[in-house]
């Protein structure tokens, strides 16, 4: 899934959850499951070569947009809202890291940043496919639309 579909499914969770002992944890089990369902995607063994895509382009403008409107929509919405949409985000922070600070540079990243959570998350990732973009816009669609009752 795009990542502000974890953000705002993270939000959502928190907003829902009002026991931050419980929502955190479930906002993090949360990205587990939206990555396991089709969405958008190259089937890749790296950022470098979803970045020779225009689709890419597409869908990190469209998540930029939609950012900057969730963070609209739950900014008054207190800080564990905002946590819990970090927590739900932070899995994919292993994919930036490998991809930024040594995938880029030509450096092999690493034994630590595949372990075993890391290799579960890439296996769930079953369905990433460039027409996975319409579940990924329906997706944030529902998950705006939440929040926008739950606050």
């Amino acid at each position: 899934m795009i990542g502000t579909n974890h953000l705002a499914t993270g939000a959502v969770i928190a907003l829902a959850v009002h026991n931050p002992l419980l929502a955190l944890p479930l906002a993090f089990a949360s990205h587990f499951v939206l990555d396991s369902v089709p969405h958008f995607g190259f089937k890749t063994d790296g950022f470098a070569t979803v970045f020779k895509h225009k689709i890419s382009y597409f869908a990190l403008s469209l998540e930029v947009v939609m950012f900057v409107l969730l963070a609209y929509l739950i900014r008054n919405a207190g800080v564990w809202v905002f946590v819990g949409a970090l927590v739900a985000g932070s899995p994919d922070s292993v994919w930036l890291a490998r991809y930024f600070v040594w995938e880029r540079q030509g450096k092999n990243p690493p034994s630590y940043t595949n372990g075993p959570l890391t290799r579960f998350h890439g296996k769930i990732q079953w369905c990433e496919r460039p027409w996975g973009l319409v579940v990924d816009i329906i997706w944030l669609c529902t998950m705006t639309f939440a929040i926008t009752k739950l606050i």
